[in-house]
């Protein structure tokens, strides 16, 4: 297995070194070619993306950047050449989630792994086959090995201080929604389908990371030394190939996860629909909403259009005073109590 590394198929392009956990949701680690850039602020007088000439300045509308990004990302993926992960392609248990998702109007793949066995010697050593940054790999695969492949890769060891480490990565995909909506019914399908490492970034983008706990993090040997037995590099194969099954299990239970509660699943009726389709199921009559009663306001406004006589804005709210007539002349004569005679 060692002989294949110059094709290392972890298509994590951004996060080489895999002593360090992947983040949450990793830079635009695309499937394909067609990066998408880091947008911040526009520069002024520079049309966006989605503008035309007479909008410059402007900042696009959320929807139409959405459609953008999403039409680049999939001509990435039907394009020939080869993407900017190491292994230059999608894997192939990936192939039926991606196209499941980016059948979808308001969701599109950024990146994905279908999950993948290595062995890994950090710090600088010479003799490994093939380098990364802060070490170099001694075998990657993404299907089961043999404990024959193991041994191999480990002899000999490489030379140089650093320690060699056993590892198994999960399957691992990131999606990018058009809404919160979308991401929280994809958030909610895969953890029901078994990835409950998974987690939802709403930003500038809206991100869902689907990860799992299948993880495993082995040291083998240190400063160029084998720290454990023949017998215990057969045990991790085995532990590993297991490992495999069940991420493909997942992998298809995640899958039907999506159709059931997302693809399928349909729209939220308003309020009033759904009391609508209760009361049809039940055989009663749909009576409508209650009337509410009529407020303050609406209750003067009838009172003054049915005596158009009764003219508040002369009516003096205080009853112990006289109302002020409409036509008011000052060389009128007041009267003892202050009215006009």
């Amino acid at each position: 297995m060692g002989a294949g590394l110059e094709n290392d198929p972890h298509p994590h392009a951004g996060s080489p070194d895999p002593q360090a956990s992947p983040p949450l949701l990793p830079p635009s680690t695309a499937h394909g070619p067609c990066q998408v850039a880091k947008t911040g602020r526009l520069p002024k007088g520079q049309a966006g993306p989605g503008q035309a000439e007479g909008q410059k300045g402007r900042r696009p509308q959320k929807s139409d950047y959405f459609d953008e990004q999403k039409a680049k990302l999939l001509a990435g993926l039907g394009s020939e050449e080869a993407d900017l992960s190491p292994k230059g392609h999608v894997d192939t248990l990936c192939i039926p989630v991606i196209d499941l998702i980016n059948g979808h109007a308001d969701a599109v793949t950024t990146s994905s792994c279908s999950g993948r066995v290595s062995i890994f010697h950090s710090g600088e050593a010479m003799g490994v086959k093939k380098k990364s940054r802060g070490g170099g790999w001694l075998l990657v695969s993404h299907d089961p090995i043999t404990a024959q492949a193991v041994i191999e890769a480990v002899t000999p060891l490489p030379e140089g201080p650093g320690m060699v480490l056993f590892k198994f990565e999960p399957f691992i995909l990131h999606v990018q929604c058009r809404s919160l909506s979308v991401a929280q019914a994809i958030l909610t399908a895969a953890v029901g389908a078994g990835y409950r490492n998974s987690g939802l970034m709403a930003g500038s983008k809206m991100m869902v990371a689907v990860r799992s706990s299948l993880h495993l993090d082995v040291p083998i040997a240190t400063e160029g030394q084998l720290l454990v037995d023949t017998q215990y590099l057969s045990l991790l194969t085995d532990l590993t190939n297991r490992k495999f099954e069940e991420n493909a299990q997942r992998i298809a239970n995640l899958c039907q996860a999506l159709k059931r509660d997302w693809l399928e699943q349909a729209p939220t009726l308003p309020r009033a629909a759904r009391r609508r389709q209760r009361l049809e199921a039940a055989g009663l009559p749909d009576s409508g909403p209650k009337h509410k009663g009529k407020s303050n306001k609406q209750k003067k406004k009838e009172k003054h259009d049915a005596n158009p006589s009764l003219d508040t804005s002369t009516t003096s709210p205080n009853p112990h005073i006289p109302p002020i007539p409409a036509a008011f002349d000052p060389n009128d004569p007041p009267d003892r109590k202050g009215g006009v005679v």
